[in-house]
């Protein structure tokens, strides 16, 4: 009869310890993990001491995480304190102080996953060794499998071959430093994996549009180049090579793809009876709470006040909330819902298994059938809880990458045009594009923030710019960049004085030309993932609150005003702005004269100014209340 086991580890392996579990349980043994057998109607401390008394071998599986954490300090001390038969399963090699430990029977994974179980699987079904024949476990050095210094020199080739797109400033600051994150297993999976399927993309750009004579990337020697093109091929071999075995199970919890929620039928018999429940959240996920209590109360659940004895108890997680009072146990099940990233969380809360919202609720249905039976409930649709992975709904995904391959083609290009604008000024005397330069300096730069704020706003779901209006405007507000830009670089060649000197400047501003035409011809391509979805990216947008809001977005009116008439004059306020961005575009693409200035400023300028400013102290004054 095969030993009953219990695995005892860090949160920080859970991808390793996920796929170690079940091919324990493939292989028929009783295994015990906490995140697959706690109930969320019982204390999680009272089970984890049952696991441990029950098993007959418990696996600590040694990492640098599990021998600094205290709650794996006390599983370990336990099951010695028991007499229990200790295996370590070597992940990585890590200082182990307690000399007792030190003597237990150690199985080494770090190069070849499945000759380690085969060679685990030998001891549990032999007797234990004596002390005397026991190798030392290693404390010491570092092993890895053959695909992971394969993965890490192809990172190390595309961190050079960046150069080339290094105008993009969001794929070197991604790659450059990729080769120490995928050493140390920390990379983030959701950021790694835009930029690798961007990269020949970029690259393509760079080479045929960026290399024309008048662009400052002519004057890079060939060589760069084709370093550049290897990596832009490699960047999809890397990206497969991310995604097998042998890496995934080294990485860490933000290094792998979200597991996928179960979303098969349910095929057992569910008994159906009422359940008393209760909604733990931050009023920031009210859209949620609302969500998921429509969907119970239509099975006939009833929703009661947190001090009313509720039997089951959801907890929703998000930056808002990372806490709850509530304990399982007692009849009480607990079950947390994690909506976004949270990073670390309450202590009880990380111990127990998750429900994931973070891609959208779309199992409500089976939540409220599974509802009388906890165990079943988490067993079919509970994740392993690791909060630290970004996972987004679709049509937040969607919109992220516009703003990204947008903010980038248009950012990065830019850039590139001041650059090489910068270098004909100097070359040529009869170039005199200064105005375009500063102009389109100033646009770029407010370009790039409008880009991260929005980017910001959408993954964390904080600040006043999570909300439909302001990221409304600020997308208007990118568009009307690209199109002063596009009028500043485009009319102003008619004042060069040859073809061939007219030449040049257009090759200099062709990527401004690019990102003008990708901005429209994208927000196209989006509308239907938001209109088809537009549920799920309302939903996740957090209700707004007055002291959720920064001074920068107050001052910009970057929130959700409250009433129509305080929405009418941000609308104003915006529109002003953008008047001011346009006469100031339609300026800057000609030689101005101190006649143009003085017909501008009257007409243009200070009407503009003055309802920017009007419309902003009424959209934030604040009525006297009458006596």
């Amino acid at each position: 009869m095969k030993p009953k086991l219990m695995v005892s580890y860090s949160r920080q392996q859970i991808p390793f310890v996920d796929v170690f579990y079940k091919d324990l349980v493939k292989a028929g043994y009783d295994v015990w993990l906490d995140y697959q057998r706690l109930i969320p109607s019982e204390a999680w401390f009272d089970q984890i001491t049952a696991g441990v008394k029950n098993a007959d071998i418990v696996l600590l599986v040694v990492s640098k995480d599990s021998m600094a954490s205290k709650n794996v300090e006390d599983e370990w001390a336990m099951a010695l304190k028991d007499g229990k038969r200790v295996i370590l399963v070597l992940f990585e090699a890590a200082p182990i102080e307690n000399k007792q430990l030190k003597k237990c029977e150690y199985v080494d994974f770090r190069t070849n996953y499945k000759a380690g179980l085969q060679q685990l699987n030998a001891l549990l079904n032999s007797e234990p060794q004596p002390e005397k024949q026991r190798t030392p476990i290693p404390e010491t050095g570092f092993k890895a499998s053959f695909t992971f210094w394969v993965v890490l020199a192809i990172s190390v080739l595309l961190a050079v071959g960046s150069i080339p797109v290094a105008w993009t400033i969001f794929l070197p600051i991604i790659l450059i430093p990729l080769p120490m994150r995928i050493f140390q297993r920390n990379y983030n999976f959701s950021e790694v994996v835009p930029a690798l399927l961007m990269m020949p993309i970029f690259f393509f750009f760079s080479y045929v549009i960026l290399r024309s004579d008048g662009n400052i990337f002519y004057l890079l020697p060939q060589f760069v180049f084709t370093i550049g093109a290897i990596a832009a091929v490699l960047s999809w071999v890397l990206l497969v090579f991310l995604l097998t075995p042998a890496m995934r199970l080294r990485a860490r919890p933000e290094a792998v793809p979200a597991r996928a929620v179960n979303r098969t039928k349910i095929d057992e018999e569910v008994k159906q009876k009422s359940v008393k429940f209760f909604i733990d959240y931050a009023p920031e996920d009210e859209r949620y709470a609302n969500s998921l209590r429509r969907v119970l109360e239509k099975h006939k659940h009833e929703n009661v006040e947190g001090d009313k004895d509720p039997q089951a108890v959801f907890v929703l997680l998000s930056a808002y909330k990372k806490e709850t009072i509530y304990k399982a146990g007692n009849g009480l099940s607990l079950f947390p819902i994690v909506l976004q990233k949270t990073g670390r969380v309450d202590g009880e809360l990380g111990k127990i298994q998750w429900l994931d919202f973070r891609r959208g609720m779309k199992n409500l249905e089976k939540i409220a059938k599974l509802l009388p039976e906890p165990a079943k409930l988490v067993r079919v649709l509970a994740v392993p809880p690791t909060g630290r992975q970004d996972v987004f709904p679709l049509p937040v995904n969607a919109l992220q990458f516009f703003y990204l391959v947008t903010g980038v083609l248009g950012g990065g290009g830019l850039l590139t045009t001041i650059v090489s604008l910068i270098r004909l000024q100097f070359l040529s005397q009869e170039v005199n594009v200064i105005n375009q330069i500063l102009v389109v300096l100033i646009n770029s730069l407010l370009l790039f923030g409008a880009v991260f704020y929005s980017v910001k706003a959408l993954r964390t779901r904080m600040g006043g710019l999570a909300a439909v209006y302001p990221l409304l405007v600020l997308t208007a507000f990118q568009a009307a960049l690209h199109a002063a830009n596009f009028t500043i670089l485009g009319l102003g060649f008619n004042n060069a004085s040859n073809s061939s000197l007219m030449d040049l400047m257009a090759s200099a501003s062709d990527p401004n030309g690019l990102a003008y035409v990708s901005f429209f011809f994208l927000l196209v391509v989006i509308l239907p993932f938001m209109v088809f979805s537009w549920s799920d990216f309302y939903r996740w947008l957090p209700i707004g609150r007055p002291d959720n809001v920064s001074k920068l977005e107050r001052i910009l009116l970057l929130y959700t005003p409250d009433g129509k008439m305080k929405l009418f004059f941000h609308v104003l306020f915006h529109a002003s702005i953008f008047i001011l961005l346009l006469v100031e575009s339609i300026l800057a693409s000609t030689n101005v004269t101190a006649e143009d200035w003085s017909f501008a400023i009257p007409c243009f300028f200070v009407p503009a100014l003055f309802i920017a400013t009007f419309s902003r102290w009424m959209a934030t004054r604040t009525p006297k209340k009458s006596a």
